[in-house]
């Protein structure tokens, strides 16, 4: 019977593990292109990160027992093997993005150029997307995460495996050590599942064990005589293959939580393969040697990188996701460019032998090259002039904000950045005449209020917290997740608003604006409220606060601006706008049922009516009589887009709304 060990030159390539390589890849590409029909085939990836573990340790620790690892050595190979075709990649998909992405999407795309190439991937879209959520299918470098995983991987795992090497028995290390670290970094993850999903499918630490999976299995067969051929290992190897495939079929959609049951029978069926292949030749190695398996394999790396690109793009080209026949020709595309990728990128790189020091220096120059790029891109802001003149106007609009938001909303800057958030006519010596409060919808209308302001010879001043609406007392109550925090902190708003009114006896107006819809219901006292005298303690009514607040005012011979909510829109749907936007839309363009934002407005609309109908030193400027037909409310004006999403107005909308209520003699 013949005998072999695992580390021996002969070995060093296992043609079964191409084979895992092309499921693993297909399992993704198929999910990707079609995923009704392969829902859960998200877990070629954890397929691929057991056969990294295997195939790095194999090598790492082979070279530690012989005496000749170098950690230097190891990254330049690293990066031989990985960066020229990611290299190219990135540059031929900066190309397709500039071509087709929206400028918010060649923002956005910019940011994850940089993070990929910083091998951070998979922190910048966890902050920034979810994985199993629509809008992240439009991100071409998303599938770099996984990347960054791997990458995470090589920088540390060759230090820990040292220290082992080093300092622990390798018996112990591998019975106890390895194993413990995989089951806390199994535990982590699914005690994290039901409240972090996404932190579970981007975080390295709740991957590890899928990579440590194949380092234990490197590692358990390190100093073991292989038995060859055994036939009851083929059969092993094949119900590993069968869990893997299994685990793939059960639908994983809606349901974030419970994905590791899937990716936990996928892990330890890749284990089962890929140890049943090392005793081959049986059924299974055979199986997983077959040449088309094997090319797949050898391509994967280079499809995995242009499959998603491919896909994601297109939806920007057709603006829908691709059918089943279109998405067919993408991934078949993709391989072919994958094809050429091995051929004249991998292969020639590959060969070479480079130093450390060039490894380095070719990862640094193509990392500032497309760093430079994406600096471009977002200094650009998009680059909206790649547009027709029409459509980059929309998008011009679409990102002009108030300039002044960054440095005055926030209850930190009431009383500072003075020079930047006056408006209006200044007047020396800090003296104002108008002050808005009020959360995010009283900041957008300050661009309208300083138009107006400045034509009336008037002084004015932002004093705006985002998310704290300016009734004072109050605090929202419905059991949300960071109410607490934001109680205090719009306790502290509040108290900011009466100190600052206090301290500029010279005022006359308050302009009070805010998502009003928002406090209707669910409403309590905060802390400030009983020293204030403000409302039954525990009252749930908008009347309730917003009578007091006024009074508050009123009673300090102050004018009160009550500002409207703007109509919010059913849906921010670019596409609309941009095809509007090319027509020249005018008035009803992308709009939305009048009845939607009636019942958003109706309440708070009725109050303030009856308070300015009481009270001839109250104002009620109610945008919807600019913004509304009685069948709908649109975004578009006299040809000019208004909003900046689909609950605030642009700059541009501000000063549609300035010029409309500039004939009301707002300040008499």
């Amino acid at each position: 019977m013949l005998h072999q060990s695992v580390l021996r030159k002969d070995l060093s390539y296992l043609s079964y593990i191409d084979g895992m390589r092309a499921i693993a890849v297909i399992l993704v590409v198929a999910y990707h292109a079609w995923p009704a029909a392969i829902p859960g085939g998200y877990i070629g990836v954890d397929v691929f990160f057991v056969i990294s573990g295997f195939i790095i340790t194999r090598q790492i620790y082979a070279e530690m027992e012989s005496g000749s690892f170098s950690y230097t050595a190891f990254l330049a190979r690293r990066v031989r093997r990985l960066l020229p075709a990611a290299f190219v990649c990135s540059v031929l998909v900066c190309i397709g993005a500039i071509a087709w992405l929206s400028p918010p999407d060649l923002v956005d795309f910019a940011k994850s150029l940089i993070s990929t190439w910083m091998m951070s991937a998979n922190f910048f879209f966890l902050k920034t997307s979810g994985y199993f959520s629509g809008p992240s299918e439009q991100k071409p470098l998303l599938h770099m995460w996984s990347l960054a995983v791997e990458d995470q991987f090589y920088l540390t795992w060759p230090l820990v495996l040292a220290l082992i090497h080093k300092y622990v028995d390798w018996r112990k290390g591998v019975t106890i050590v390895i194993p413990l670290i995989a089951l806390a970094s199994l535990i982590h993850a699914a005690l994290n599942m039901s409240g972090k999903p996404d932190y579970v499918f981007y975080s390295p630490l709740t991957r590890a064990f899928e990579l440590l999976t194949g380092c234990w299995i490197a590692l358990a067969v390190a100093k073991e005589r292989l038995t060859r051929g055994a036939a009851w290992h083929g059969v092993l190897g094949l119900i590993g293959i069968a869990l893997v495939i299994v685990a793939s079929l059960p639908s994983r959609q809606g349901e974030q939580s419970s994905w590791w049951l899937a990716v936990v029978p996928a892990v330890v069926g890749t284990a089962l393969a890929v140890y049943a292949g090392l005793r081959g030749p049986n059924v299974l190695s055979r199986l997983l040697s077959a040449p088309p398996l094997v090319f797949v394999g050898q391509v994967s790396y280079s499809w995995y990188l242009y499959h998603w690109p491919f896909l994601s793009l297109s939806r920007h080209v057709l603006q829908r996701a691709p059918d089943d026949a279109e998405a067919l020709f993408l991934v078949l595309a993709a391989l072919v460019a994958a094809t050429l990728s091995m051929i004249y990128v991998e292969r020639p790189f590959r060969e070479k032998t480079i130093s450390f020091r060039r490894a380095s220096m070719g990862t640094a120059a193509a990392g500032l090259s497309l760093s430079i790029v994406a600096a471009v891109l977002l200094a650009g802001r998009g680059l909206p002039w790649r547009l027709e003149p029409q459509v980059a106007n929309l998008y011009n609009s679409l990102a002009m904000g108030n300039t002044f938001r960054s440095a005055c909303d926030g209850v930190a800057n009431a009383f500072r950045n003075d020079s930047k958030c006056n408006f209006g006519s200044h007047k020396a010596g800090g003296v104002f005449d108008i002050v808005i409060v009020g959360d995010s919808n009283a900041d957008h209308y300050v661009p309208m209020i300083g138009v107006l302001a400045k034509e009336a010879g008037l002084s004015g001043r932002q004093v705006t917290q985002s998310t704290c609406a300016p009734l004072i007392g109050t605090r929202q109550n419905r059991g949300e997740a960071g109410e607490t925090n934001r109680a205090e902190l719009c306790a502290n708003y509040h108290a900011a608003i009466l100190r600052f009114i206090d301290a500029h006896p010279e005022l006359k107006v308050v302009v009070m604006g805010a998502v009003w819809s928002s406090w209707q219901t669910g409403l309590a006292t905060n802390s400030i409220a009983e020293a204030l005298g403000i409302g039954p303690m525990r009252s749930d009514k908008f009347d309730d606060y917003l009578d007091p607040t006024i009074n508050l005012i009123r009673k300090r011979g102050i004018k009160v601006v009550l500002l409207g909510q703007i109509p919010h829109l059913a849906q921010f749907d670019m596409r609309c706008f941009v095809a509007a936007a090319r027509k020249g839309a005018t008035d009803g363009a992308c709009a939305t049922p009048f009845a939607h934002s009636e019942a958003q407005l109706a309440n708070p609309r009725a109050k303030f009516r009856s308070l300015a109908e009481s009270d001839q030193a109250i104002r009620f400027l109610d945008p919807s009589r600019f913004l509304c037909s009685p069948e709908a409310c649109s975004p578009f004006q006299e040809n000019l887009f208004l909003y900046r999403d689909f609950g605030h107005l642009n700059v541009q909308g501000a000063h549609f709304l300035a010029k409309k209520f500039g004939n009301d003699r707002l300040w008499q």
